[in-house]
């Protein structure tokens, strides 16, 4: 990976290749091996499990590996990681807790970052205010798949302000004191939030899945005919309907590679209907599915296989 060139910090100093490095190996261990196991920045877990190594080959140029089962796809998204300067977070590998470092309690009340918008001020638990940084390198890119980024150097800055919750980033939103939100909104907030006047809510395809696993070394859950019966006694429709008031996709289809969640038929069931009707199970039809699979009950109404 090549740097773009005289790219600096929001203080100055420039972000190298050795940055990156850097940054890389803190977020997966931020003790930086002093302590008997690594200590993660948890947020940022997700990504940073992708890479095996990087290292600084050149001031410009680093080499990452990524571990062996990192899908293309997903291996992309350490390329989202942020920049740390290392001359701000190396000497803060220090223990303060049992897995907890330095680095993870830090205020960091001055924070640098390399962004088109530089930290300005911030009161607690009320605002930050953040500035254009013009000497990013959205300030002179012609690339035209830069253009749509570009719009962050305009104007005189943001100013996000705190809401402890959807309902009070609705009402925010409705009087006027904000303009726009990035809060994700409960269910229950969204459709007010739509009923406010002047405010237009906006949603997008979903990117998450809602998953019930089971532990197939365990009997009978090691049993496939009886994890498919169980997984029939989910009523997906209703949870999508009551849980998630109607902003979920019901299925039972695998997680393949390559699976689009766009793509997926809410009206296909490859394990069958639930048995039972908007989330009150029908109990006699699901020993019924159990008997089915092969398993008995005895008088006391225990299942048996």
């Amino acid at each position: 990976m090549t740097l773009r060139a005289d790219q600096r910090f929001h203080d100055g100093t420039p972000v190298t290749a050795a940055d990156v490095a850097f940054t890389m190996a803190f977020l997966s261990d931020t003790s930086m091996g002093a302590a008997p196991s690594p200590v993660p920045a948890t947020r940022y877990r997700g990504r940073t499990s992708l890479v095996a190594s990087a290292s600084a080959v050149d001031r410009r140029t680093v080499r990452l590996s990524l571990t062996e089962d990192a899908h293309e796809r997903t291996a992309e998204r350490v390329l989202t990681l942020p920049v740390l300067p290392a001359t701000e977070w190396r000497d803060r590998t220090d223990l303060v807790d049992d897995r907890v470092t330095h680095a993870l309690v830090w205020e960091n009340r001055q924070p640098v970052g390399s962004g088109p918008l530089a930290f300005e001020s911030a009161t607690e638990r009320e605002s930050v205010t953040l500035t254009p940084y013009e000497d990013h390198f959205l300030a002179t890119a012609d690339d035209p798949d830069l253009e749509p980024y570009a719009a962050a150097l305009d104007g005189e800055g943001v100013v996000a302000r705190y809401a402890p919750s959807g309902e009070d980033a609705v009402a925010a939103l409705a009087d006027g004191r904000l303009d726009t939100t990035v809060h994700q909104f409960p269910v229950n907030a969204f459709d007010r939030a739509g009923e406010a006047a002047g405010v237009e809510p906006a949603t997008a395809p979903p990117s998450e899945l809602c998953v019930v696993g089971y532990n197939v070394r365990r009997a009978p859950l090691s049993d496939f005919r009886f994890r498919q019966v169980l997984a029939r006694l989910h009523d997906r429709e209703h949870a999508a309907a009551s849980v998630f008031a109607g902003y979920a996709a019901a299925s039972d289809a695998p997680v393949l590679p390559g699976w689009d969640v766009d793509g997926v038929d809410p009206n296909e069931r490859l394990l069958g209907p639930f048995p039972g009707s908007d989330g009150d199970l029908d109990a006699e039809r699901a020993r019924e599915l159990f008997r089915d699979a092969g398993y008995t009950y005895d008088d006391g109404g225990n299942l048996h296989r």
